[in-house]
């Protein structure tokens, strides 16, 4: 009887055991997380196009044209197919991705939107494998509660639920593969520099919101591996490779620095960027 007792408290232990160190498993939640990506938005599958998927998609005369529009699109502003007013946005890519789509399944409203929520999931992959390498092994629990965070933020629904929304979702997409190449190692070939700026490039190409992944990149490096930039007397830049303790007073000061510039020269810096 003593032995039983003893036997199902041992099978007890390394039950708890064993769930326990699936929950500490990396490879469990990078599993895990896509998947829970995508049963969050599978309702969505069902819907048809709305709103802005008239312009970009349904009565887009490039789109329609299947990949023999690629061309039109490559060479013409984000409306284009759609009206004739200039709007001055330049997003190539999702209108390439819808015309593929076209070519190969044709309108089918619903193999669009499987395509959105498998993005989001691809996202959420990456973002957490991106924070897993910034936080390292033993934060793993940090980087599951961030991306799992950002995985069920209703904030999401608008752009996983509309189809035109893949803009958005392919310039985050890029952003991270960028980053990943950025920070996988701490010497980078200048094949990985040339192939990490292709892909922020293409982030620029799906959304122009992507400009601001540049400031973040180089944060995130900043976080990674330290530099300081000290200013010398002759006002001057001047990176080096050393550790800095203080990287929002080295901040302030390049600010400082950069706001002084351009007070002196800024009327050619207005004019040329926003003028």
């Amino acid at each position: 009887m003593a032995n039983q007792k003893n036997k199902s408290h041992q099978k007890k232990a390394e039950s708890k055991s064993s769930a326990q160190n699936i929950l500490l498993s990396y490879k469990f939640w990078l599993y895990f997380i896509p998947i829970l990506s995508f049963v969050l938005y599978i309702n969505t599958l069902s819907h048809d196009f709305v709103l802005d998927d008239e312009a970009v998609i349904t009565k887009n005369k490039f789109v329609l044209q299947g990949i023999s529009g690629w061309p039109s699109i490559l060479k013409t502003y984000y409306w284009a197919g759609y009206w004739e007013n200039y709007s001055g946005l330049y997003r190539p890519f999702s209108l390439l991705w819808f015309a593929l789509i076209k070519q190969l399944f044709g309108l089918n409203p619903h193999v669009f939107h499987f395509l959105n929520v498998l993005l989001y999931s691809l996202c959420s992959f990456l973002l957490f494998k991106l924070l897993y390498t910034v936080f390292k092994k033993e934060n793993l629990i940090l980087s599951v509660l961030i991306t799992l965070f950002f995985v069920v933020h209703p904030m999401h629904t608008e752009v996983v639920a509309n189809v035109k929304s893949a803009d958005e979702l392919f310039s985050f997409l890029f952003f991270l593969f960028s980053t990943q190449i950025l920070v996988s190692t701490q010497e980078l070939s200048l094949t990985k520099k040339i192939l990490s700026a292709a892909l922020l490039f293409c982030a620029l190409l799906s959304k122009e919101g992507a400009i601001l992944f540049i400031p973040a990149q180089f944060i995130l490096l900043w976080m990674i591996n330290p530099v300081a930039i000290i200013i010398d007397d002759d006002d001057d830049f001047h990176i080096m490779n050393v550790i800095w303790r203080n990287p929002i007073s080295c901040g302030v000061d390049v600010l400082a620095k950069i706001c002084h510039r351009i007070e002196i020269g800024g009327g050619l810096f207005l004019r040329l960027f926003f003028i």
